[in-house]
């Protein structure tokens, strides 16, 4: 038996006309929560991130969560924003160069069916108590960011509804239908102040995808933008590892010719 590899041979024509190269595995990179972007060192990471490797987004949990203050209720029950967290993470973000990929979820403290449903920082993974505070919330912080950073800005920013809702820590309690009304009510609040935004999901986690149910919402004229996925750590996440630079050195030489983008 011969021990040796097979020998591999590439050849490639210079002087032929080529496709373009999408770089989308270097769109958007995920990043832990909002919280931690206040950070020196990792604002330090951010401009790594995109200056080495061209990252153009940046996704993270925890928006609306405690430690970002930005809505809390008086003892009366009326709500109080404050934006100094999430501003001083945009800006810094947009000084870089890096534009971000608002994962609108999960509710704050005080809008929360079931408390502490997943991670160290206790996020708040289950549905609103209140569907009718959840859109003003919503509402509210959108067009503040309008307003500080311009329509034209916000426009290239993408907004996902949520995060992996088919998880039981991160939607407890919940049931399909209930996420499909929470996006519902997400999405046209967000195009209700303005139709261009970008707004999508159902952000499931490991590409799970109930393709009678999106038809179902498409039906029902839910606004649906982006189509997005997680991919976790996984026997499918740790298949596209081992797949993804062979997919990459294929579309690279042409093998697969359904994959080319055209323009």
């Amino acid at each position: 038996m011969n021990s040796q590899a097979p020998e591999i041979r590439l050849i490639a024509n210079a002087q032929q006309t080529g496709t373009p190269l999408i770089y989308f595995w270097s769109k958007v990179v995920g990043a832990g929560r909002a919280n931690e972007g206040l950070r020196a060192t990792w604002q330090e990471e951010l401009d790594m991130a995109h200056s080495e490797a061209g990252f153009q987004y940046v996704r993270f949990h925890g928006i609306f969560h405690d430690d970002m203050f930005v809505y809390r209720e008086d003892p009366d029950g009326k709500p109080v924003y404050n934006y100094q967290y999430i501003d001083d993470l945009f800006d810094r973000m947009l000084a870089h160069g890096v534009r971000p990929f608002v994962e609108l979820g999960f509710v704050p403290a005080e809008m929360a069916s079931v408390k502490n449903t997943t991670f160290w920082w206790h996020a708040n993974g289950s549905p609103s108590t209140d569907n009718a505070q959840w859109p003003v919330v919503v509402q509210h912080t959108v067009q503040h960011w309008i307003q500080r950073y311009g329509l034209s800005e916000v426009r290239n920013w993408y907004f996902e509804v949520w995060n992996e809702p088919n998880l039981p820590s991160f939607f407890r309690n919940g049931t399909q239908a209930q996420y499909f009304e929470l996006y519902k009510l997400t999405a046209e609040t967000v195009k209700a102040i303005d139709p261009q935004p970008r707004v999508g999901g159902p952000a499931t986690s490991n590409f799970n995808l109930d393709s009678a149910a999106l038809a179902t919402v498409h039906a029902q004229g839910k606004p649906f933008g982006p189509l997005a996925f997680r991919g976790s750590r996984s026997g499918l996440t740790h298949f596209w590892t081992i797949a993804f630079p062979i997919i990459c050195l294929l579309i690279l030489y042409r093998r697969i010719p359904i994959l080319k983008t055209s323009r």
